[in-house]
């Protein structure tokens, strides 16, 4: 490094008596100025300078000792002093160990509570005479030199304030005109301590050039590729140890030539050397160029990427080459795109439905063209539940418990019907590659009629990048503790400065923390290297799989190092599963249907035919697999065959179409689709067909136009009125009985015409919300007059149903009516009956209880005869006791009033009455009831025991009618209890209810019914009773069923005979 000896214009202020001492002094001074910059220009070594400098401060001031030092800066700001020359004055052990030990690297003094520290601040020259009584002083150590005199001067360099020069104990002092005095010697500090600055920046520059240019090519050496790196003349630069090994040549055998001189396995075809040249005088980089190479016989596939490399100036200085190994991913695309192709072949061709379903019963999938039979959408159809679909969440019901069983690894088969269309289908649990199982897969198939299902081809291309930022891997220098320190490139959703403030393990789940450790562990701890796969991050909502490799790395000045490659295996891992995927749809579809699926070749032999084939020809799959097929075949059906397999052959062109063919087995009907075989290049290699045996279907279709032309003989003859009506109210048909019952003389004359007319006023409306109703999709009855054309009136009875007429998807009401005016004046005669038949037996219950409510009557007359007796007495008594008179008439009114009661609730249970139905509380008319029957229970020693709600339980009835049910059937229990002794005679009624019925339970502990009996005990004339009628208990059934209601009766566990009774319970209205 030059130097320029420069020399201020120095002005000396010398007394008049300046002695000849000083002017060699000065003298003295230049020459080691002088000295000092020639032996650094000689020898930059700023070390020995800076003690030779210090030397020549304490001669010409005549000072003890001193120092220089350079000032620097922490990372606040605050000014600190390290020393570049200093004296020792070591007074003891420890203070001369200290000087030693930091000889080579200077003393660091960042205390500036001191003289020297003064002057640092300020920046400004320093002189103190007499330290001990300066303020400004810090205190010295125990044992050290005593300070007399002490001056600081700041060293710049352009205005910088870069050093100090501390001097002490000058014998005389120290002043200002010293400080100006020496300023040539401060000057020379000055360079020296810049020059040793720039001579400190250099070494640690080439020291990190050094570090980056080892990890650059351990990263080189680790990658999975072959990298080399050329000049502009297409020559060696640098390169891997992977392409070392693919030439077969030392390192520096492969160094200065080119790629055409070197050779190896990626010679000409794959790295030509004039493409190189070419990249590097466009400056286009050229990239994932995939190209075969033969290895070991082996024919093996690599995608290239040549990128040229550009210096300050924009113009390009190099060229960098990649070859990545894709045989495996190669291979693997190549196979699935081939499994992907036939598959999707088949399912174009096939009326099928597939659809997956996961764990949680939620639909994954669903694709096929029959989808459209089922009138769903995929895009619907996915994300709903099992439950929703199929509108009930009960386990027990088929369809569910079917994809249940599929769930829990049962492959189940069967046949449904949906929407007028028939399936196969089958069920088999999905599994991943643990074996366990992820849901269920389901395939249905179209049996009705043929139809397409398109698939869609999903395609994976990657693209290699080139080394460092360009290698697709990702490429990370971490910390000892997994702090990331580099990463060659970063997904959407990060930032750069922030990923750098993390570590590794902020992308990764928890429960691998700790195998990555230990795996960092062994790299810099041991050296060793490390490959693990893990999952991490991808982007922010992605976790990807990745294939790691840790690998050591030479220490830098921030620490011990590892270098982690990432490889992205998530889509190799996914291909591999959707491959299997396919295959087991695949296999699904070709072994679970009935379905008739075949390939030939180009000669008509069969290459595949699945089970349902060979079971048709009574054979099996391998007997006829690559076989002429003149033995399941008639001679004809064989021609036939073998035309329409080479017609579409030589068209390219799909058909569809019915055909007959006498099998070996017989004549069937088969409904055929053929369409060419093409290979992954568009050429057609055979036929692939799917034919349904339609038979049976034929012979269905046959039958069925016979059986409605029979139909339509029949609803000719039928003596009912069966019509059709279209939404508006306008008859379209009419059978011969319709125009007898609408008094029209002619078909024509009544159709077109509304039937809306032909009903009578008072029903219109509801026949016209009946009609709206039965268009709408629901079916239905009513009962209404009908107005003929010449004015009959006559009641009739409909039975009406929707019916979708033609293609257009109308719907029409279709009815048959029936004249029910005889039966209705039937019905009425026969309800007046029915009611007058109640009314005798509620008499003819009263009629077996007559002596007992004798009884009852007779005990409050007696009683009033006993007490209006007394109270004669005491009136003719000269001084009557009105007390006791006055007790004896209240006795008498309250009997009376107990007779009343007692004649009351008789006269209403006798009486004969219509139906009368009010909101009654059943709790009080079951006590009512009690009371009727309480003397018959007392006379034959019955006791009963009721369970009654405290709240009312309110139900629309008839009290009359309810309570005669509930006397029948506690009399009914009391002659049971005939054979039980007295004392053991029990009946229990209870009550409950719930939010909609209330339930009556009686129940005795006689002998119960018999097993026999309970079916038919309701039923008209049947009795156990020896003197009975038999039609008590199917009273009290027509009672219960005309409230809407239900009576039961069976054995009671432990007891005798349980009557349940259930009536529909009436809300009571809320206060609120």
């Amino acid at each position: 490094m030059a130097m320029e000896n420069r020399m201020p214009d120095v002005q000396y202020r010398l007394d008049a008596g300046r002695s000849k001492q000083t002017v060699e002094q000065t003298n003295r001074l230049l020459e080691a100025v002088s000295e000092i910059q020639l032996k650094f220009i000689r020898e930059c070594d700023a070390h020995s300078r800076f003690e030779q400098a210090l030397q020549v401060f304490l001669d010409v001031t005549n000072s003890a000792y001193g120092f220089i030092g350079t000032v620097h800066y922490d990372a606040d700001g605050a000014p600190w002093l390290r020393s570049e020359a200093i004296s020792n004055i070591a007074w003891d052990q420890a203070s001369k160990e200290l000087y030693d030990s930091s000889l080579p690297d200077g003393l660091q003094f960042r205390n500036l509570k001191t003289l020297f520290g003064e002057s640092i601040r300020t920046g400004e020259i320093l002189i103190s005479n007499t330290p001990a009584e300066d303020d400004r002083r810090g205190g010295l150590p125990s044992g050290h030199p005593a300070l007399t005199a002490f001056m600081a001067i700041p060293i710049r360099l352009d205005d910088h304030f870069i050093g100090l020069v501390g001097l002490a104990n000058r014998p005389n002092g120290y002043d200002t005109d010293l400080a100006g005095w020496l300023e040539p010697l401060c000057t020379t500090c000055a360079t020296l301590m810049t020059a040793a600055k720039n001579e400190e920046a250099r070494q640690l520059a080439e020291i990190r050039a050094d570090q980056r240019q080892d990890q650059l090519q351990t990263i080189l050496d680790t990658v999975n590729a072959r990298i080399l790196y050329l000049d502009t003349e297409g020559r060696i630069v640098r390169h891997n140890l992977l392409s070392q090994k693919s030439t077969g040549l030392l390192s520096q055998d492969c160094v200065g030539k080119t790629v055409e001189e070197v050779g190896g396995r990626l010679d000409n075809a794959k790295l030509r050397h004039e493409q190189s040249l070419e990249v590097i005088r466009s400056g286009k980089p050229l990239l994932a160029q995939v190209v075969s190479y033969e290895e070991g016989g082996e024919v093996r596939w690599a995608s290239i990427d040549k990128i040229p490399t550009f210096a300050a100036d924009g113009q390009v200085d190099g060229l960098l080459i990649c070859a990545y190994d894709i045989s495996d991913l190669h291979s693997t695309a190549e196979a699935l795109r081939q499994t992907e192709s036939q598959l999707s072949l088949l399912l174009q061709k096939m009326p099928a439905v597939l659809w997956s379903v996961d764990k949680d019963h939620v639909f994954t999938m669903a694709v096929g063209k029959a989808l459209e039979v089922l009138g769903k959408e995929s895009q619907k159809l996915v994300g709903m539940t099992l439950e929703e679909y199929f509108g009930t969440d009960d386990s027990n019901s088929p369809r569910i418990a079917r994809h249940l069983a599929a769930l829990e690894g049962e492959s189940i088969q069967y046949e449904t019907d949906w929407n007028e269309h028939s399936f196969e289908c089958r069920l088999e649990p999905i599994r991943d590659d643990a074996g366990k199982i992820t849901g269920c897969l389901g395939v249905a198939l179209d049996v009705t009629a043929r139809v397409t299902s398109e698939r869609e081809q999903r395609k994976t291309e990657e693209q290699w990048k080139a080394v460092v930022k360009n290698v697709p891997d990702n490429i990370l220098v971490v910390g000892q503790k997994g702090e990331i320190r580099f990463l060659n490139h970063l997904k959407d959703g990060y930032d750069q400065r922030e990923v750098l403030q993390t570590t590794i393990y902020d992308y990764q789940p928890p429960d691998s923390h700790e195998k990555v450790r230990d795996a960092l562990r062994r790299v810099i701890d041991d050296g060793e290297s490390v490959s693990l796969e893990i999952v991490g991050r991808g982007s922010p909502d992605e976790w990807r799989t990745y294939s790691c490799r840790f690998v050591p790395m030479t220490s830098s000045s921030d620490g011990p190092t590892a270098l982690m490659i990432a490889t992205d295996v998530t889509e190799e891992r996914l291909a591999r599963q959707a491959e299997a995927k396919h295959f087991g749809i695949l296999k699904a579809i070709t072994e679970g249907t009935s379905e008739l699926i075949f390939a030939k070749d180009l000669e008509s032999r069969p290459v595949f035919v699945n089970d349902a084939i060979a079971k048709v020809h009574g054979t099996t799959v391998e007997q006829m697999i690559g076989k002429a097929e003149d033995a399941w075949f008639s001679e004809a059906s064989l021609k036939k065959t073998i035309n329409d397999d080479q017609r579409i052959i030589r068209t390219g062109q799909s058909e569809t179409y019915e055909e007959v063919l006498m099998l070996a087995t017989g004549e069937r009907n088969f409904l055929t689709t053929k369409c060419p075989w093409r290979d992954q290049d568009g050429n057609i290699v055979g036929v692939i067909g799917v034919a349904k045996d339609i038979t049976e279907w034929k012979k269905t279709h046959n039958a069925l136009h016979q059986s409605r032309e029979h139909l339509r003989a029949i609803i000719e003859s039928t003596p009912g009125c069966v019509k059709l009506v279209a939404q508006d109210g306008t008859l379209l048909e009419i059978n011969a009985a319709g125009l007898r019952m609408s008094e029209a003389d002619s078909a024509e004359s009544i159709i077109g015409s509304h039937v809306f007319d032909l009903i009578a006023t008072e029903y219109r409306s509801a026949f016209i919300r009946f009609h709206k109703r039965i268009c709408s999709g629901h079916s239905g009855s009513m009962q209404f007059e009908l107005v003929g054309l010449k004015g009959t009136r006559r009641w009739v009875e409909t039975h009406a149903a929707p019916l979708q007429s033609g293609s257009d998807g109308n719907v029409v009401h279709l009815a048959i009516t029936h004249d029910i005016t005889a039966a209705r004046a039937a019905e009425e005669t026969i309800a007046a009956q029915h009611s007058q038949l109640i009314h005798v037996s509620r008499l003819s219950s009263m009629g077996q209880m007559v002596a007992v409510i004798s009884h009852e009557i007779t005990q409050p007359l007696a009683a009033i005869a006993n007490f209006a007796a007394a109270s004669t007495m005491l009136a003719d008594q000269p001084t009557p006791d009105l007390k006791k008179l006055r007790a004896h008439l209240a006795s008498i009114t309250a009997q009376s009033a107990r007779a009343g009661q007692i004649l009351g609730r008789i006269r209403n249970f006798v009486k004969h009455s219509e139906d009368n139905r009010i909101d009654s509380d059943l709790v009080q008319l079951l006590a009512d009831s009690l009371t009727l029957v309480r003397a018959d229970l007392r006379s034959r020693r019955v006791i009963i025991q009721t369970d009654f709600p405290a709240q009312a339980a309110i139900a629309a009835v008839d009290p009359i009618q309810f309570q005669q049910v509930v006397v029948n059937l506690i009399s009914n229990a009391c002659d049971a209890l005939e054979s039980k002794p007295a004392e053991n005679r029990r009946i229990w009624i209870r009550l409950t209810e719930n939010e909609s019925q209330i339930q009556i339970e009686i129940i005795d502990n006689g002998p119960g019914l018999l097993i026999d009996a309970e079916d038919q005990l309701f039923d008209p004339f049947y009795t156990s009773k020896a003197n009975g009628m038999g039609m008590g208990l199917t009273i009290c059934s027509d009672i219960i069923k005309s409230h809407f209601g239900t009576i039961s009766a069976d054995n009671a566990p432990n007891a005798g005979a349980r009557f349940r009774i259930t009536l529909p319970r009436v809300m009571k209205a809320s206060n609120e």
